[in-house]
């Protein structure tokens, strides 16, 4: 009798301890549910978001200052200017922005003296995608354009 007793006390026992917590491990799965599903919300073309991601990892935003030579420095430093040439495949008209002003289109090719700052490139009206083409101390970089604006900083290395 004792261990029908004990045994039936022992299952039907339901202390708010037990409530709280099947009430927290419920809450704690529907938060993860939720969750999720708004993060497939987010994903509503994959190709979209695949292009968006691609774009910004294989080309970013490049800075100079890595790559500013130092004989070209003391040179730089005078004029207040670098020179950066510009081409672009196919030959687009792409704007070179600085300081909110005009400082070129880019055409068949481009060379243009341009303060320490930030540099805007502007494809929004070119309709196919375009690779413009920096040649800055010898090297050449390259950012790719599809129907948007980027931009990269330039300035001197201390």
């Amino acid at each position: 009798m004792t261990d029908r007793l004990r045994k039936k006390s022992k299952y039907t026992q339901n202390t708010w301890l037990n409530r709280a917590e099947k009430t927290l491990l419920r809450a704690m799965v529907l938060g993860a549910v939720l969750l999720t599903l708004f993060q497939f919300r987010t994903i509503v073309d994959p190709v979209d978001f695949y292009l968006k991601i691609a774009g910004d990892i294989d080309f970013p935003a490049f800075k100079y200052e890595e790559y500013v030579n130092p004989e070209q420095e003391s040179s730089a430093v005078i004029n207040k200017c670098f020179v950066l040439d510009f081409q672009a495949k196919p030959e687009s008209p792409v704007l070179v922005r600085q300081n909110d002003k005009v400082l070129g289109i880019i055409g068949n090719g481009l060379s243009l003296e341009v303060e320490p700052g930030t540099v805007y490139l502007d494809a929004t009206s070119v309709d196919y995608p375009v690779t413009v083409f920096i040649k800055f101390n010898g090297e050449v970089y390259q950012i790719e354009l599809n129907k948007d604006e980027k931009s990269f900083q330039i300035f001197f290395a201390e």
